[in-house]
C-alpha cells in the first residue's frame, strides 16, 4: 500500500455526518456514493449523483467526498496525468519506486478530474451537512489525552483542518497545550497523515485561508513537504488549475501570496524536480512571474 501512517486514529467508530438532518433515501445514496467514490467507480459515482446523493457526505474521518476529491484531482496534476498515461505511470513510479505500488497509486487517481467534474454537477454550498456533534467531542476527548496517544491529538488537528473549521483547530492546539501543560502548541502541527502530509497541507488544498494562517502562526513549516516533496505552495499552484471556476482561483491567488510573504519560495522543487512555477497556470502564473521577477531585481539591487 503506497499510503503512510494509515494506523486506524480513533478506536471508537462514529459517524461524522449529522444523519437527523438527511432523508432516509439520501443516507443511503450517501453511503452508496462514498463506497464508489473509495474505489473511484467512475459509472457508480456518476449514476448515484444523478440519483440525488448528496456529494457533501462525509468520509469516516469528517471530510465530505467533494473536498477529497479536490485533493485527489490535485494528485493527479501533481504527476502530470494530463499529459497522458505513460507519464503519470513514470512520475508515480518516482514517487513510490515500486511497480505495484505505483499501479496501485495510477488507479487511484487516473480517473480524478472526470470525477471532479462529476461531483460539481450539485451545488456543493447549498447541501452542507453538519457534523456529527459525538464525532467533535471524540476529536476534542483525543486532543486533551494527548500525552498517553500523540497519534490521537495530532490525527484530530488534521481532521480539524479537513473540516475547514479555523475555531475548532484552536480548540484542538489549545486543549491539546493545556493537556500537556508545557509551553508548546500541544497538538503538533506538523504530525504527518496519509501521503506524509500535515494539516497545513489539507488547509491549502482546500484554500482555507484562515486555518492555514492558524496553523503557521502556531508553529507548522511553511517549508513543510510530503511524500511528493511538494510544498504549499505547488499545492496551491495545482488547486488553481482545478476546474475554471473564478473564486476557486481568486482564493488560490490570495494564499499565494500570503505564503510567499511568509518566506515561500518560489524554486523549490519536489520529487520530480519540478517547482510551483512549472506547475502554475494563467494569472497565476502571471503572478508568480512578476514576484520572481521583483525578487531578482532586490538581489540584483542589493548585490
Amino acid at each position: 500500500m503506497f499510503f503512510r501512517n494509515m494506523e486506524i486514529i480513533y478506536v471508537e467508530k462514529i459517524q461524522s455526518n449529522d444523519l437527523l438532518l438527511l432523508e432516509a433515501e439520501k443516507i443511503e445514496l450517501g453511503r452508496q456514493l462514498a463506497d464508489a467514490f473509495q474505489r473511484k467507480n467512475v459509472e457508480e459515482i456518476r449514476q448515484f449523483v444523478n440519483l440525488g446523493a448528496p456529494v457533501n457526505y462525509r468520509l469516516d474521518y469528517g471530510l465530505e467526498i467533494i473536498r477529497e476529491s479536490d485533493f485527489v484531482a490535485a494528485f493527479y496534476l501533481l504527476l502530470e496525468g494530463d499529459k497522458g498515461k505513460e507519464q503519470l505511470f513514470a512520475n508515480a513510479l518516482k514517487l513510490v519506486s515500486d511497480e505495484v505500488k505505483a499501479i496501485e497509486l495510477v488507479n487511484y487517481i487516473k480517473d480524478s478530474l472526470e470525477i471532479f467534474t462529476i461531483l460539481r454537477q450539485q451545488n456543493a454550498d447549498a447541501q452542507e451537512i453538519k457534523i456529527n456533534i459525538n464525532f467533535l467531542n471524540l476529536i476534542k476527548k483525543y486532543a486533551v489525552t494527548c500525552r498517553a496517544n500523540p497519534q490521537h491529538a495530532n490525527g484530530s488537528l488534521i481532521v480539524a483542518a479537513g473540516l475547514r473549521n479555523k475555531e475548532f483547530a484552536s480548540q484542538i492546539i489549545s486543549r491539546g497545550k493545556s493537556a500537556m501543560n508545557k509551553s508548546t502548541n500541544g497538538a503538533d502541527v506538523n504530525f504527518k497523515g496519509y501521503f506524509d502530509d500535515n494539516a497545513a497541507v489539507w488547509s491549502a488544498i482546500l484554500l482555507d485561508k484562515d486555518t492555514l494562517e492558524l496553523l503557521l502562526d502556531n508553529g507548522s513549516d511553511i517549508h513543510e513537504i510530503g511524500i511528493s516533496k511538494s510544498s504549499l505552495l505547488h499545492w496551491v499552484a495545482l488547486v488553481y488549475r482545478l476546474g475554471d471556476d473564478p473564486q476557486r482561483q481568486a482564493k488560490a491567488s490570495t494564499i499565494a501570496e500570503m505564503l510567499l510573504q511568509r518566506g515561500a519560495k518560489l524554486d523549490t522543487q519536489n520529487i520530480l524536480g519540478k517547482t510551483p512555477m512549472d506547475y502554475a497556470k494563467g494569472e497565476l502564473r502571471e503572478l508568480f512571474s512578476k514576484l520572481n521577477l521583483e525578487n531578482n531585481n532586490i538581489c540584483f539591487n542589493r548585490c
